[in-house]
């Protein structure tokens, strides 16, 4: 008998235990995390009371730190130091671990437990990086993405095109060096055996400015674009206005929302009848919300475009007074998949598809020294299509 009442209290945690991991569970399962915020989230409440994972000032270090790894120029430590000189706060091994949660990506990972196998769950947080954005972080990390002839000696700031420049020849990233002759010193671009291709450091530089020119805005097409980007957006405005109509569904919802919870306290709903009820409520407050949230940001966002094609006016001198490492990652920004010389020309298939039509539309604007309807049309399918994505290329 005093063994029973000894065994009780074990018992009892046991309980306790597995009542919490199955509480865990069931809200992993419901796209919820639960646990200690990780960096760049905290705490907060949805519609329901219930706790969620919001952003927090630590975001942005988070997304530099993602979009950094993706250009695949910098390793993690790199990375981590250049964050820690702007004030971010982290141990190396919590900021290894943190790159490589897919959380920051909007999927909660739920372990495998007894029969159930482990599994990627969509979250109902707030994403701070696009799915895409992890997937190519991970592919670097990992080694199936990394970029040719990289690696992270110090760069030499003479030869800022090395791998990123590609031999016509057999694909491969082109090395820098110089060379001593009798009288001084010659700089080239080459491969290695057996290739023979060798480009002079000075040819080189020189398309690579001239390619630079060619992408760079003059005034009229700043103001041009500016006007197509901001006709865009007061398309979208019209389309998605957040008026009283809006204001008064939101208000609509969260009293039906109320009213299916008093229901399913008198008992008038089954359980499954409630979550299904509260689950479609939810989703539309989300929606009104979200659309809310998205017309705030207009103007930010219009900003942001404008100040990324305001950038992009003389790209070619900001670009020669910049250090070596400001040359790296606006090069990276430009071409997704490294570039080649061809015909003394930088190769316009391996250029970003929005900067060639930018480019494009730069040309036949000088040209024509007038506004031509039919590349204005062209263009705007083109910003349209886009997203209307912060355009800031890497500057």
């Amino acid at each position: 008998m005093l063994a029973f009442y000894l065994s009780i209290p074990e018992v009892e945690n046991q309980r306790k235990s597995q009542n919490v991991i199955a509480g865990r569970r069931r809200a992993f399962k419901e796209g919820r995390y639960v646990g200690s915020p990780p960096k760049g989230y905290s705490v907060g409440r949805d519609s329901t009371n219930k706790p969620i994972l919001v952003p927090n000032n630590d975001a942005p270090y988070i997304l530099e730190a993602f979009e950094l790894m993706a250009t695949g120029v910098y390793n993690l430590r790199e990375v981590f130091n250049k964050l820690k000189d702007k004030g971010y706060k982290s141990s190396k091994t919590a900021f290894s671990n943190m790159i490589r949660n897919p959380l920051y990506s909007g999927l909660v990972y739920l372990s495998a437990y007894r029969d159930e196998k482990e599994q990627f769950i969509e979250g109902i947080h707030e994403p701070i990086i696009t799915r895409m954005l992890y997937s190519k972080v991970q592919d670097v990390i990992n080694g199936r993405n990394k970029q040719k002839g990289l690696n992270h000696k110090k760069v030499n700031p003479a030869f800022p095109l090395r791998g990123f420049l590609m031999c016509p020849k057999c694909d491969k990233p082109l090395s820098g060096s110089i060379s001593t002759g009798r009288n001084k010193k010659y700089a080239y671009y080459h491969c290695f055996s057996p290739c023979d291709i060798r480009i002079k450091q000075e040819d080189a530089h020189s398309w690579f400015h001239h390619f630079l020119r060619s992408i760079s805005l003059d005034e009229n097409a700043y103001e041009l674009l500016v006007e197509i980007i901001k006709n865009e957006f007061d398309k979208i405005n019209k389309q998605n206005k957040v008026g009283p109509k809006q204001r008064e569904k939101l208000k609509n919802l969260e009293e039906k929302l109320i009213n299916v919870q008093d229901l399913f306290i008198d008992g008038d709903l089954t359980k499954e009848e409630y979550q299904n009820h509260k689950k479609n409520i939810e989703n539309l407050i989300n929606e009104v919300k979200d659309r809310q949230i998205q017309f705030s940001k207009k103007k930010e966002v219009f900003d942001l475009y404008k100040n990324g094609l305001k950038s992009m006016q003389n790209i070619e001198n900001q670009y020669i007074k910049s250090n070596v490492e400001f040359k790296r990652r606006l090069i990276g920004s430009i071409f997704p998949e490294k570039f080649q010389f061809q015909n003394k020309k930088v190769r316009t298939a391996d250029i970003n598809p929005i900067l060639h039509k930018i480019a494009h539309f730069t040309r036949v604007n000088k040209e024509n020294k007038k506004r031509d309807k039919s590349q204005k049309k062209d263009l705007s399918r083109c910003v349209a299509g886009a997203g209307l994505e912060p355009a800031t290329f890497g500057l």
